[in-house]
């Protein structure tokens, strides 16, 4: 059966990410090689005025994402239905749960704005994946 339905992880509201002055972004988000049976994509719907350009697992390094600007216009939950997302992550169903912080680009000084999540990837055969909502 395919997977036909994701999710809802939760919302987070914005916060100020100080990475430092010398940060550096990936060009690509780590990829990884599975069967396409074991994908868990998250799904991001961005519900405010900043457009999300990276993200970064577990505090490791930061990588590019899918431009994501506004996507959404009423609430999570009706944007969830709707599927009014982005697919901006691939992880395997069988990983462990990890830290995602999504964020818009740096500015000279190293600070952005975004939101961290906590994502737990499951291996549902109904289920594509996981939506996370970020609000102002």
């Amino acid at each position: 059966m395919a997977k036909s339905q994701a999710v809802y992880i939760g919302h987070s509201s914005v916060i100020q990410i100080n990475a430092g002055a010398n940060v550096q972004v990936d060009s690509a988000a780590p990829v990884t090689t599975h069967p396409s049976s074991d994908n868990y994509d998250v799904l991001l719907i961005n519900m405010t005025n900043l457009i999300m350009v990276q993200a970064q697992i577990n505090n490791n390094k930061w990588f590019t994402i899918p431009t994501t600007p506004r996507n959404c216009y009423t609430d999570c939950d009706t944007c969830h239905a709707n599927q009014n997302w982005q697919a901006i992550v691939g992880a395997n169903c069988h990983d462990a749960p990890f830290e995602l912080t999504v964020a818009t680009k740096f500015d000279s000084n190293g600070h952005a704005r975004g939101a961290k999540f906590t994502i737990r990837p499951h291996c549902d055969p109904n289920v594509r994946g996981g939506v996370i909502c970020i609000v102002p």
